[in-house]
């Protein structure tokens, strides 16, 4: 063999070991680059997966907080709803009370069986209208007109202070009718 041949040998060796190794590195490099689709494609699926977890959470937490806003909102125009009732219920029994204080007194002074050397607070303007009512009724109690009684009166004895004021029998009854006032303005709800 000539030398010519042996370098062509050489050369066609060379060649075809070149192909093999560009051969094997093409398919080492397409081997690569699906592993590598393949691995992007799983971590963008994650990724997709956790965005769209993470999105429903914060729907979740924004739509409870609105639901909790809204509740809180209609609590308090149901609350505003319930205090104005009870507002005209208070002016209108103060208006009651007022003219017909006769009445008022006469309710309020048949219960009563308690000491009878007391005194009658009643608002002012008012005494003349307590002393018929505590005279009617046979009660020996002086009457006493003071600015801090606004309607009803005050009993105030040596023991004992009763106080038969509008606002106070309001007051120790609004827990229980105010449930009763709420049920029927909010019976739907």
């Amino acid at each position: 063999m000539a030398l010519k041949d042996i370098t062509e040998k050489i050369l066609s060796d060379a060649r075809l070991e070149a192909q093999k190794i560009v051969d094997s590195s093409t398919v080492f490099v397409e081997e690569e680059h699906k592993r590598v689709d393949a691995r992007v494609s799983v971590e963008e699926s994650d990724y997709r997966s956790e965005t769209e977890h993470m999105l429903a959470d914060r729907r979740t937490v924004f739509f409870s907080r609105l639901q909790q806003e809204l509740q809180l909102d209609l609590q308090t125009k149901k609350r505003a709803i319930v205090e104005g009732v009870f507002a005209d219920l208070r002016s209108s029994l103060l208006e009651k009370a007022s003219s017909d204080y006769a009445l008022w007194c006469r309710s309020c002074l048949r219960s009563y069986d308690g000491e009878n050397s007391v005194s009658m607070v009643v608002p002012v303007g008012m005494s003349a209208v307590a002393r018929d009512v505590v005279k009617e009724l046979g009660k020996n109690f002086s009457v006493v007109e003071r600015n801090d009684v606004v309607t009803g009166f005050v009993l105030e004895g040596e023991n004992f202070v009763g106080d038969f004021s509008v606002e106070r029998l309001l007051d120790e009854r609004r827990k229980e009718v105010e449930v009763v006032v709420a049920g029927v303005l909010f019976e739907n709800d």
